[in-house]
């Protein structure tokens, strides 16, 4: 009887033993698993990992995404406005190299780095979301300025079909950060519209033109 009582223990320490075993390794893999995961966002330049999860959203509705087209010999712009945060614009000047910047109706945007993030639409078969870097933000109407390098990407992008995200903590110090989209939704037929439009730029602008010495003979008057 002793030896069997002295068994059923046995037995069942054992059991204890194997389920605190697996309760370690699933713990293990979930934490192994979050790691995973932060550095994979953190790689990707994910901000809005350090504010939380939920993002205050501004972004135009599918319906009403609109890229606008303007040009001239002197300058060429493509544009989306973003409703109920402002518009953004590639500009491209005669003389110049193309740039990108983002206007707000106000100040909302904390100075600082905002993550760039081009992204698959929800109804796209791609799945895998592309970290473009850190862009500096000043607080003000105009939070983000873009040079040529990182502009052309973003185009790039866009012509791919992604959308592109700006990610910041919000000026006003709530604890979700703001999120700010552009739609590639029609971007390519006004994309179009505007390399026509560059195509017909003068090779220099007004400014540069004023600063060009100009040599003559004096023998021709």
């Amino acid at each position: 009887m002793f030896l069997s009582i002295l068994q059923k223990n046995t037995s069942k320490a054992q059991r204890e033993s194997a389920d605190i075993t697996t309760m370690l390794s699933i713990n293990s893999h979930i934490l192994l698993g979050r790691r995973v995961i932060t550095t994979i966002l953190t790689g990707l330049g994910v901000l809005w990992v350090s504010y939380g999860y939920g993002a205050i959203e501004y972004a135009t509705r599918s319906e009403d995404v609109h890229w606008q087209t303007d040009g001239s010999k002197f300058v060429c712009r493509l544009s989306q406005v973003i409703e109920g945060f402002g518009e953004a614009v590639f500009e491209r000047e005669a003389g110049e190299q193309t740039h990108f910047y983002l206007n707000s109706q106000m100040p909302r945007m904390k100075s600082g780095k905002a993550a760039l993030v081009a992204r698959p639409p929800a109804w796209s078969s791609q799945t895998a979301a592309t970290g473009l870097g850190l862009v500096a933000v000043t607080e003000s109407m105009q939070p983000i300025s873009i040079e040529r390098k990182l502009s052309e990407r973003m185009l790039a992008e866009l012509q791919k079909g992604m959308l592109l995200d700006f990610k910041r903590e919000p000026l006003y110090g709530d604890t979700q950060a703001i999120r700010v989209t552009l739609s590639s939704i029609g971007f390519r037929s006004s994309h179009q519209q505007y390399l026509q439009c560059l195509g017909n730029l003068l090779p220099a602008n007004y400014q540069q033109i004023r600063r060009s010495v100009l040599y003559y003979d004096d023998e021709d008057d």
